[in-house]
Formats: C-alpha cells, sequence, structure tokens
C-alpha cells in the first residue's frame, strides 16, 4: 500500500488532515490541503516527549497552534476549539491525525494508534 492510501484509510475514519511523517524528519507525506511542512514536523519531533517544552510552546503543526494535552515519548495529544491533534509512533515514522468537532478525541486516538502499529507491524 502507498502512503497516500493509508493516508486515505485514515481520512475515512473522520480525519480532517492525516500525515505520515519520518522520524529523522527528513519527509513528510501528507493529505491535500493539510498545510503540514516538513520544518513543523522537525521541530515537533525535537520536543515529542518533553512535557516541559511542549507545555510552554504547544505544538505547531499545519500552520494552527494546538494546546499541549498530555503525550508520552511515543504518543501526543493536542487540542484546538472543538478539534485537536493526536500523534503516534511507529518504528520509523509519526502518524499525525488531525480532526475537527465532527470526531470525538477517543475515536481519533484509536484511529491513529492502530495506524502506528500497523506500520510497526510492517516494519516502518
Amino acid at each position: 500500500m502507498s502512503w497516500g492510501e493509508y493516508l486515505n484509510n485514515l481520512k475515512a475514519e473522520g480525519l480532517k488532515h492525516a500525515a505520515i511523517c519520518g522520524l529523522d524528519g527528513s519527509w513528510v507525506q501528507a493529505s491535500e490541503g493539510s498545510e503540514i511542512t516538513q520544518d513543523e514536523v522537525k521541530s515537533f519531533l525535537s520536543s515529542m516527549g518533553n512535557v516541559e517544552a511542549l507545555a510552554g510552546s504547544g505544538i505547531r503543526i499545519g500552520g494552527e497552534k494546538y494546546m499541549y494535552i498530555s503525550g508520552t515519548d511515543t504518543i501526543c495529544r493536542g487540542k484546538k476549539g472543538q478539534g485537536g491533534i493526536h500523534m503516534a509512533k511507529s518504528n520509523t515514522t509519526l502518524v499525525i491525525g488531525i480532526y475537527d468537532e465532527n470526531v470525538q478525541p477517543g475515536q481519533v486516538a484509536i484511529v491513529v494508534e492502530k495506524m502506528a502499529d500497523y506500520l510497526s507491524g510492517q516494519n516502518y
């Protein structure tokens, strides 16, 4: 399956935007119209797992700033208005899901983490 097909599968689950990125920040495959940039991903990855940094600066992805809610070294959650962002690492990638008020955060968490688990199983 191509990265585009993975992104389409994520969007079919109700995500407004989705992206899959290399953990080294060297590449980003994002859904059309998402405006997620490689520089934003690199910056986020350098802070992922650092609660103090993310709580202070928030999460900037896709030209938007999200309030940091919680996270670990492998999962991160952010909120903006009625929507938010959920990110999860696989072995070599970061899966990003951006959602609006039409989807519940718990549903997004399941979808994004399931994709990250699947990619880990595929050695990605």
